[in-house]
């Protein structure tokens, strides 16, 4: 009767915690915002290129107009609970502030230009991260060609132990 040991392969994983991030919500506040409400988003509404390549990069499960519906939602609905606030305010104290106004129809243009950019910007951040990995990822593939001068089994080395993309 003999000790088993478990794989090494077991130990070379990374431990993965298994909490939400930003974008998790994000996705699914997209894709709950598209099923309740699919005719905010017209069936081959003009997005940007720039957010398709994003979206595309990300790998996110999720489509232009999904990200299109949920800027729409929260522009409409933050749009009427301002003016609602502003028009509930101005019936209580009698009192009507242009400056007010004006923010309360500034903001939830604000908050979905916010919304539509997130992927974009996502996208931006994603890139600079896997060019500062280039010159680790070089870093690595020399000192294996050192040690055993074979190209294919150091890209080998590499892509089993480097993390991110490039």
């Amino acid at each position: 009767m003999g000790i088993k040991l478990p794989d090494v392969e077991e130990y070379e994983k990374p431990y993965v915690p298994k909490t939400k991030h930003v974008k998790d919500y994000y996705k699914d506040m997209c894709s709950w915002s598209f099923r309740k409400f699919p005719r905010l988003v017209p069936a081959d509404p003009k997005v940007s290129k720039a957010l398709e390549d994003s979206l595309r990069f990300l790998d996110w499960g999720i489509n232009p107009r999904e990200v299109l519906s949920l800027s729409r939602l929260v522009l409409i609905s933050s749009l009427a609970l301002l003016l609602g606030l502003n028009i509930g305010a101005f019936f209580i104290t009698g009192y009507f502030s242009p400056i007010v106004l004006m923010f309360c129809t500034a903001f939830p243009f604000l908050i979905a230009n916010i919304i539509t950019e997130y992927p974009k910007n996502e996208a931006h951040l994603e890139k600079i991260t896997a060019l500062s990995l280039a010159p680790n990822i070089l870093t690595q593939i020399v000192i294996y060609l050192k040690q055993n001068p074979n190209l294919e089994k150091a890209l080998h080395f590499v892509s089993r132990y480097s993390e991110g993309r490039i």
